[in-house]
């Protein structure tokens, strides 16, 4: 099961945590009442996500932040946000809960990676819709 694995994965960051968040994320006022959904961790990778099912936070790294300018950096916040707000975790594990306990609806599988597709194009078009242009989208 990939959410065996991803959890674990999880776990180690969360050992790489950073206390305070810097100022490059806490000036975004777009993102101001949803700073406590923003965990910063200590790494050499890029990393941005959203990850839980009861209370989902939006883990980004150090290196990420100091790379992008942050219009770049409140695309990314949002498009994770929408996937916090929209539960989208919760509703990925349980498609590929279905699908490996169906496997053998081969259909399913392709379903599942359509979902996934779906959410991306929708936090996607969220952040195009807030930022009012996709430039910083896709420059980050």
């Amino acid at each position: 099961f990939s959410y065996i694995k991803f959890n674990s994965k999880i776990g180690n960051l969360a050992k790489l945590k950073v206390k305070a968040l810097p100022q490059e994320i806490t000036h975004l006022s777009l993102v101001e009442n949803d700073l406590q959904k923003i965990i910063l961790i200590k790494s050499k990778d890029y990393l941005s996500f959203s990850y839980g099912f009861y209370k989902p936070k939006i883990y980004i790294s150090t290196s990420l932040v100091k790379a992008l300018d942050p219009k770049q950096l409140e695309a990314v916040i949002l498009h994770e946000l929408y996937h916090v707000k929209n539960n989208h975790m919760l509703l990925l594990f349980l498609n590929e809960l279905v699908s490996t306990t169906l496997f053998f609806f081969p259909v399913l599988k392709d379903l599942v990676k359509k979902v996934k597709v779906y959410f991306e194009n929708q936090a996607d078009s969220f952040v195009k819709e807030v930022q009012k242009t996709d430039i910083y989208l896709h420059k980050s």
